[in-house]
């Protein structure tokens, strides 16, 4: 008898897997699964890192308006390292701190017509500070109805304000620390030493930090529209005892280009770095009016905050004056450069 020794195949059903298959769909879906729950996960991860990063952006952005912090010892509401060294020491740009004015006769000859001039009107008095002299000085310690107060210029960014100097119960005495933050002058009181920014209004360093002035309305134009409307108002005296030619702004060139001296601490495009705007802020909220747009329509009207105001243009002297709806409206303005605004107001909107 003969045996065959080959072994038969055993046939296996078509409609049952064979291990090794089973095993790989199983594997399969099971790595499926772990791939999209991992992409998921990185996903959620990538979202939560752009959030992180949007909140710090914006808390970097909003804190020179709110946060105080402490470095060694230092109170400061901006970054330390965004104030520099605009090139003078300390008060080498010297305030005027006894200023002496005169009439409206007296100042024919050393204040021409077309001069440009910070005007302002505390109870019945009306006085006139020249920008030739401003420019030269910066900061002018004054006093008139029984209210102390301080003119302030700010030639890198074109701003003119005037603030109460009064603070808790004290009058301050302010000086020119030399420095910058974002181009624009930084001031210090002699009281406590507290750095403050002349755009905003607000000291940024020192004890003080924080520490909002009260800000006086007052208006930037011509001295022959002023004297016009202030004939018996009073002129602020050109110094003479000082090397300054004051027949020549020292920063005119700077005012015809385009160019800035140092970086702006934030680019914002929707207008060039130095369009003059007009610059409205009540309470949290601020706006911006580019000058070119006042002068196409001359009277507009807008709103901010639940107040309504009417902004007014004079083609004959240059001035910009505000009206609102009611007269306790917290309003604040000032004109300058478009990157200073936006610099110290990053969140403001734009007139269009």
């Amino acid at each position: 008898m003969c045996f065959n020794h080959t072994a038969s195949a055993v046939k296996v059903p078509a409609h049952i897997d064979t291990p090794s298959q089973h095993d790989t769909l199983y594997a399969a879906k099971h790595m499926t699964k772990k791939i999209l729950f991992v992409t998921a996960g990185i996903a959620a991860l990538i979202i939560i890192i752009f959030s992180i990063r949007s909140l710090i952006q914006t808390t970097q952005i909003s804190e020179p308006e709110n946060a105080i912090q402490n470095t060694n010892g230092v109170l400061h509401i901006v970054d330390l390292d965004d104030v520099l060294s605009g090139g003078p020491d300390r008060d080498a740009i010297p305030p005027i701190n006894d200023p002496s004015f005169q009439n409206v006769q007296e100042a024919e000859g050393t204040v021409a017509d077309t001069d440009s001039g910070v005007a302002i009107q505390i109870g019945s008095k009306n006085r006139f500070y020249p920008l030739h002299i401003l420019a030269w000085h910066e900061v002018i310690n004054d006093r008139m109805s029984d209210t102390s107060f301080v003119v302030t210029y700010s030639p890198l960014t074109a701003s003119a304000a005037v603030f109460n100097s009064t603070v808790d119960g004290n009058t301050l005495v302010f000086g020119n620390t030399g420095k910058l933050w974002d181009s624009n002058s930084v001031l210090y009181d002699k009281s406590t030493e507290s750095e403050w920014s002349q755009i905003l209004g607000k000291a940024i360093i020192g004890p003080k930090s924080g520490t909002q002035l009260t800000q006086i309305p007052s208006v930037v134009q011509t001295y022959g529209s002023w004297k016009n409307q202030h004939p018996k108002g009073e002129v602020l005296t050109q110094p003479t005892d000082t090397n300054f030619d004051y027949s020549r702004d020292p920063n005119q060139s700077y005012y015809e280009n385009d160019q800035l001296f140092f970086p702006a601490l934030h680019k914002d495009t929707r207008l060039s770095a130095k369009t003059t705007v007009f610059g409205v802020q009540i309470g949290e909220r601020e706006k911006a009016y580019p000058l070119k747009t006042l002068q196409q329509h001359n009277s507009l009207s807008d709103g901010m905050s639940g107040f309504l105001y009417t902004i007014n243009y004079d083609t004959k002297s240059g001035a910009i004056t505000i009206t609102a709806n009611a007269p306790d409206a917290p309003i604040k303005t000032m004109q300058t450069y478009w990157f200073a605004w936006v610099g110290a107001f990053p969140n403001t909107s734009l007139y269009n």
